[in-house]
């Protein structure tokens, strides 16, 4: 009985010691990923400063085409997003509808209560009503049109 008890602590020590071995090993390799990480964002972002140009809004510079350009001004949208659903107004560039449906099933045993996003089909009864982004179409700073994707 005693070598059993001896047998059982020596597999129990033996298997904290790994755990202990593999946890160290994912650490170690976690903070080199995180800084082979961060040296890269450093790379690039050393790279922007010494390649941006800063230029005057007020003017589109053909020759700047395609390259890393800096300018400040005021963004303008013309007209307004609206959302013909909840009749709502917003003169910014971009509104966004975000829906989630808070939903009671019934099962055999219990009732259940969960939160689900406009992706899933709304419960029986409930009017089908989808996220959806309003966006406005021409954007600028300046002389600038902006892409949708800086919008």
């Amino acid at each position: 009985m005693e070598s059993i008890k001896k047998l059982v602590a020596g597999i129990q020590k033996w298997g904290c010691l790994t755990i202990c071995l593999v946890m160290l090993l994912a650490a170690i390799a976690g903070l080199f990923y995180n800084e082979f990480r961060y040296y890269s964002k450093s790379e690039a972002l050393q790279w922007a400063a010494q390649n941006v140009t800063e230029v005057s809004s007020e003017n589109v510079n053909a020759n700047l085409e395609g390259e890393l350009i800096y300018l400040e001004g005021d963004v303008q949208a013309q007209a307004t997003r609206s959302d013909p659903v909840f009749d709502v107004e917003s003169s910014g560039i971009k509104m966004e509808r975000f829906v989630e449906e808070y939903v009671r099933r019934r099962g055999d045993d219990n009732t259940t209560y969960k939160w689900i996003d406009s992706g899933v089909s709304p419960s029986p009864g409930s009017e089908n009503v989808n996220a959806r982004v309003f966006q406005a179409d021409n954007v600028r700073i300046g002389a600038y049109e902006l892409s949708d994707g800086l919008v």
